[in-house]
Formats: C-alpha cells, sequence, structure tokens
C-alpha cells in the first residue's frame, strides 16, 4: 500500500522511501550480455576509471556511498554508469548526491539483502588501496 490516500503501490514502482514492490524478488546477478560487446567494454573500463577516483567510501545499511571528486565530468561519469548499470544490474538502487555549494558528489549504491556483499565483492576491490583501508 502507498502511505498517501491509501492507493494501492503499483507493481515496480518505488516508494518516496526506496522501497519496490519487486526489489525482494530480483536475482542478484548481473547480466553483461544486455550491453553490445562494444558497449560493455567501455563500460568496464569506465567504472575503473570512475572507482578508482573514490575519495572515501562509507558503508550504508543496505550498501555503500563513494564519495567522488566534486567536478561536473565525474558527474557525468556517475550518471552514465548508473543508466548502463541498471540494465545488467537491475537488483540495485542508485542514488547521486551533490551536496550543496558545490560540496562532495555522493554515489549510493544500495539494494535488498545481499545487494551489500556483492557491492563489497564486486566493486570494493576496484579502489585504490588508499581509499578501501580507510572504508
Amino acid at each position: 500500500m502507498n502511505k498517501q490516500k491509501g492507493k494501492q503501490q503499483q507493481p515496480g514502482v518505488a516508494a518516496i522511501d526506496g522501497s519496490s514492490t519487486v526489489e525482494e524478488s530480483l536475482p542478484i546477478a548481473c547480466n553483461l550480455e544486455v550491453l553490445p560487446a562494444e558497449e560493455r567494454a567501455m563500460h568496464v573500463s569506465e567504472n575503473i576509471r570512475l572507482f578508482q577516483a573514490v575519495e572515501a567510501i562509507e558503508e550504508t545499511t543496505s550498501g555503500y556511498a563513494f564519495r567522488l571528486p566534486a567536478h561536473a565530468d565525474f558527474i557525468m561519469q556517475a550518471a552514465r554508469f548508473m543508466s548502463l548499470e541498471r540494465m545488467c544490474c537491475p537488483f540495485f538502487r542508485f542514488h547521486l548526491i551533490l551536496e550543496p555549494a558545490h560540496g562532495a558528489v555522493w554515489l549510493q549504491l544500495e539494494g535488498q539483502e545481499g545487494v551489500k556483499p556483492f557491492v563489497a565483492q564486486a566493486i570494493l576491490p576496484q579502489l585504490s588501496s588508499e581509499v578501501a583501508g580507510r572504508g
């Protein structure tokens, strides 16, 4: 049930709190085959560059938040990452937070139970050893 006016939430539609009616049933598995081979290779190399630029990491209840350099190029790169990643890994819930006054840029990857250990295994090793040691 949607909390507003007693309306039922449509299947697959996220509530304002980020929960989803289908999220719990999504398998935690990526399918890179949904991307054309050339785009897949570019996505992988862009992901490495994006996560190598992470300045800090914070553990959240259901995932991780990665602080990126507060530069327009990284904001665009994070948006592209989310756009492509949601095609091959539909179980992720993404947040891109831009702090006021040109402050910190945070990319959050979260989701259902099991997403947090998946991120720890698949993405944390891509971080620089300096950042990974503090996370």
